[in-house]
């Protein structure tokens, strides 16, 4: 995903993806997901004594405060919303040589969500199963994504930003 080809190709399907409109509420379901995965991890339990320990030090009461109070910082911007994969990774992706196309695959965790959202999620995605962050895409990177979403047919049109 980090050859600068694939990464334009991937924002500028995801632009075109972004203007799809699917039937049903409009409605972000970012929150409603985090709220059902805080849920689940409140009630958790550890066979193992250490883990247990660990575990029992999370505030899920401060946690939910901190979604509430970035839902509402969100709400406050008007972030744009629309239909988001949600789970672009490089599995989730299919590039056809032949055909010089890309594909997205996968859409189990389809919604509409935030554009934003979506697309940090899939910086985000770049690091990997191990996490390894120093992959995620530096500022240039991110630009030349960006350049590519906004003005797919021109991207040179979108000026370098400081």
């Amino acid at each position: 995903m980090k050859k600068p080809n694939l990464a334009a190709e991937i924002a500028r399907q995801l632009s075109k993806f972004h203007q799809v409109e699917i039937p049903g509420s409009k409605e972000p379901q970012l929150w409603n997901d985090i709220f059902k995965f805080l849920e689940r991890a409140s009630g958790l339990k550890f066979d193992e004594h250490e883990k247990q320990r660990r575990y029992e030090t999370i505030s899920f009461e401060e946690v939910r405060h901190a979604v509430n109070e970035l839902k509402h910082l969100t709400d406050l911007l008007n972030a744009p919303v629309v239909y988001s994969h949600n789970d672009l990774l490089s599995g989730n992706l299919m590039l056809n040589d032949d055909e010089e196309k890309l594909y997205f695959i996968d859409f189990e965790y389809g919604s509409y969500s935030y554009r934003g959202y979506d697309i940090g999620n899939h910086f985000n995605e770049y690091a990997g199963f191990d996490c390894d962050y120093s992959l995620y895409p530096n500022k240039d990177a991110q630009y030349h994504f960006f350049r590519h979403y906004l003005k797919p047919d021109v991207p040179q049109e979108i000026c370098t930003l400081p």
